[in-house]
Protein backbone atom coordinates (compact mmCIF):
# COMPACT_ATOMS: atom_id res chain seq x y z
CA UNK A 1 0.00 0.00 0.00
CA UNK A 2 2.81 2.52 1.28
CA UNK A 3 4.47 1.55 -2.60
CA UNK A 4 1.84 2.90 -4.37
CA UNK A 5 1.23 6.11 -3.25
CA UNK A 6 3.14 9.72 -2.46
CA UNK A 7 4.52 7.95 1.16
CA UNK A 8 6.77 5.68 -0.74
CA UNK A 9 8.74 8.99 -1.96
CA UNK A 10 8.94 10.63 1.25
CA UNK A 11 9.77 7.62 3.43
CA UNK A 12 12.49 7.09 1.15
CA UNK A 13 14.23 10.41 2.16
CA UNK A 14 13.04 12.89 -0.29
CA UNK A 15 15.12 16.47 -1.42
CA UNK A 16 18.43 14.67 0.88
CA UNK A 17 16.37 14.69 4.15
CA UNK A 18 17.00 11.32 6.09
CA UNK A 19 14.48 7.82 5.40
CA UNK A 20 12.02 7.66 7.33
CA UNK A 21 10.73 4.94 9.91
CA UNK A 22 9.14 3.19 7.14
CA UNK A 23 8.73 -0.34 9.56
CA UNK A 24 7.39 1.60 12.53
CA UNK A 25 4.56 3.22 10.30
CA UNK A 26 3.46 0.05 9.25
CA UNK A 27 3.48 -1.23 12.62
CA UNK A 28 1.04 1.41 13.55
CA UNK A 29 -0.86 0.76 10.66
CA UNK A 30 -1.61 -2.33 11.52
CA UNK A 31 -1.83 -1.90 15.29
CA UNK A 32 -5.05 0.70 14.46
CA UNK A 33 -6.44 -2.02 11.83
CA UNK A 34 -6.21 -4.68 14.58
CA UNK A 35 -8.05 -2.21 17.27
CA UNK A 36 -11.16 -1.41 14.60
CA UNK A 37 -11.03 -4.93 14.24
CA UNK A 38 -11.15 -5.87 17.78
CA UNK A 39 -13.70 -3.24 19.53
CA UNK A 40 -16.26 -3.13 18.11
CA UNK A 41 -17.80 0.08 19.82
CA UNK A 42 -15.14 2.57 17.69
CA UNK A 43 -16.68 4.14 15.25
CA UNK A 44 -14.44 6.99 14.15
CA UNK A 45 -10.73 7.25 14.62
CA UNK A 46 -8.38 10.18 13.66
CA UNK A 47 -4.12 10.13 14.42
CA UNK A 48 -3.59 13.50 13.07
CA UNK A 49 -0.55 14.23 12.82
CA UNK A 50 1.69 11.26 12.57
CA UNK A 51 5.63 11.84 12.64
CA UNK A 52 7.37 9.23 11.37
CA UNK A 53 11.00 9.81 12.59
CA UNK A 54 14.26 8.91 11.02
CA UNK A 55 14.92 5.02 10.35
CA UNK A 56 14.98 3.11 13.38
CA UNK A 57 13.23 6.03 15.86
CA UNK A 58 10.09 5.13 15.13
CA UNK A 59 6.91 7.24 14.66
CA UNK A 60 4.51 8.44 16.87
CA UNK A 61 0.72 10.29 16.84
CA UNK A 62 0.81 13.94 18.05
CA UNK A 63 -2.79 13.89 18.45
CA UNK A 64 -5.86 11.82 18.29
CA UNK A 65 -9.73 11.75 18.29
CA UNK A 66 -11.77 8.88 18.67
CA UNK A 67 -15.70 8.37 19.19
CA UNK A 68 -16.96 5.45 20.11
CA UNK A 69 -20.55 3.51 20.02
CA UNK A 70 -22.88 2.41 23.44
CA UNK A 71 -25.96 0.99 22.32
CA UNK A 72 -27.76 3.27 19.89
CA UNK A 73 -25.48 6.56 21.22
CA UNK A 74 -22.49 7.93 20.34
CA UNK A 75 -19.93 9.84 23.33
Amino acid sequence: MLDRSVLRTLLAGYRGNPERDRAALIDLIMRVSWLAHDCDELIELDLNPVVVRQAGKGCVAVDYKFKLRHGDLEK
